[in-house]
């Protein structure tokens, strides 16, 4: 996959962006790399040396296309990050465009511009709101007149450890939770046609939970019937959180296709199966640990 992460006013934010999208492949066994597109002085910190193995330089008004194919033989995604100036050159290429909006109107403005001036849709992924849903919600309004697809991952204002771990490649709990949220918002299947959303309220859900918890405590496991109908999960891990969750490939889910973060774990036996909060899941291959590899 070929993602680039756009900005209209700055490139802090891009950069965090594609350094957290690279972050969360990588979490889930996909390995990544970053090119950054500039004349060093877009983003001086993306040439310090402390990063110097991490992310590759490409100046502006080089060929990218040799460094993107290099990339490619390496790694399964590159994550470009750039200025909202080469969007057009970029979709000609096949590039998955993000524009990163900050929650700010006049950020919104320019990027509504950008792409009012261009034929093609792309992405928008929200930044500095603290309420994800919330944020979610003021983007799609934001917008709605726009053939723009607002991603379903938010990100919140990233206080100064975690951007330091960002540079640094350090894993911490929330950073990782969210460069895996954002990971699977841009691999996300766009094609939902046929699918049912799950309609059941928090306290049908907590019910049916807290009855499957009772009787894992009793020692009865899932039945047959149980995990019949479950989606299966696929080279799945655990991902830190409040309450673990699972993150892997999806089969047989009633309204998520491909990569997916599932709700809260609250009982598995590790190997066959899990029950979160909405339900019950049967468990294939997980991660191979060997396979993964660091953000290069």
């Amino acid at each position: 996959m070929l993602v680039a992460f756009l900005g209209t006013d700055g490139m802090s934010a891009p950069t965090y962006a594609a350094l957290l999208a690279a972050t969360g492949f990588s979490a889930l066994s996909q390995p990544a790399t970053v090119l950054s597109v500039g004349d060093g002085s877009d983003s001086p910190f993306l040439t310090a040396q402390r990063i110097a193995n991490s992310i590759q330089q490409v100046e502006r008004g080089c060929d990218l296309e040799p460094a993107v194919r290099s990339a490619l033989r390496e790694h399964q995604h590159v994550v470009i990050v750039t200025h909202v100036a080469n969007l057009s050159w970029l979709l000609t290429k096949g590039v998955t465009c993000v524009i990163v909006v900050e929650a700010t109107r006049a950020h919104e403005m320019m990027a509504i511009a950008a792409i009012q001036s261009i034929p093609r849709a792309i992405s928008v992924l929200r930044w500095g709101h603290a309420d994800h849903s919330v944020a979610i919600e003021k983007a799609a309004e934001a917008f709605r007149h726009t053939d723009a697809r607002v991603l379903s991952a938010a990100v919140p204002a990233l206080n100064r450890r975690e951007t330091d771990a960002l540079l640094d490649f350090h894993d911490l709990p929330r950073l990782r939770r969210l460069a895996v949220q954002l990971a699977i918002a841009l691999t996300d299947d766009p094609d939902q046609s046929g699918i049912k959303f799950d309609e059941r309220g928090i306290g049908d859900r907590l019910r049916e939970l807290a009855d499957d918890i009772e009787a894992i405590e009793e020692g009865v496991a899932p039945s047959q019937q149980d995990l019949l109908s479950a989606p299966v999960l696929t080279g799945w891990s655990r991902v830190p959180h409040q309450v673990s969750v699972l993150a892997g490939f999806v089969a047989g889910h009633p309204s998520i296709k491909n990569l997916i973060m599932t709700s809260q774990v609250y009982a598995s036996d590790g190997q066959t199966w899990a029950r979160t909060l909405s339900r019950w899941y049967r468990l294939g291959r997980p991660v191979d640990p060997t396979k993964s590899s660091p953000v290069q």
